[in-house]
Parts: C-alpha cells; structure tokens; sequence
C-alpha cells in the first residue's frame, strides 16, 4: 500500500512482536483476521482502520523513507517513524469510510 508517517503511540495499536528474522509473510501470519499490517524494521503491526492509517498524517513523501533494509531476510521494512503498509492476504473486511 505505501510508506505511512507514524510515531509514538504507533497508528496499528496491536503489536505482534520484533523479531530478526521478521519478514513480510511472517508479519502478514501474525496479523490474520486483521485488514492490515505494518513493518517498521523488525516490528510488525495490525490494524483495521483507515483512520488508523491517517493517524500521524497518511502516505509519506515517498517510499524512499521506508527503506530500512532487514539483513537477515533481506527485504526493506519501514524506519524510524515510518511504516511499509500492507494488506494482511486473504482478510476481507467492509470498511464504512
């Protein structure tokens, strides 16, 4: 989906954990039943709102601030303050906007 602005409280409020070896399929797992996740590094987040996603301002400049590179995997996943927004594969939810 993009590069979103967060901070501290983060937009996803639900925490699946940090893990070194995190990638976007675990964290994708992690946040079954959820609409979407978020990496920020080695953290994943859910959530299921858009609100949510609008929370610290929306999209970014652009995806060049989310490329923080998790070697151990090696794929890019977020910053500092900023999530690489996903849809959890296989949630299907109605969102009333």
């Amino acid at each position: 989906m993009g590069c979103y602005i967060d901070s501290t409280p983060h937009a996803f409020l639900v925490y699946k954990g940090s893990d070194p070896s995190q990638t976007t399929n675990t964290c994708s797992r992690n946040c079954t039943g959820y609409l979407y996740y978020a990496l920020q590094g080695t953290d994943c987040y859910c959530g299921n709102t858009n609100q949510e996603l609008q929370k610290y301002g929306g999209l970014a400049a652009n995806d060049s601030e989310c490329q923080s590179y998790v070697s151990g995997v090696g794929e890019w996943a977020g910053a500092v303050n900023r999530s690489s927004v996903y849809h959890v594969s296989g949630s299907f939810f109605l969102i009333k906007e």
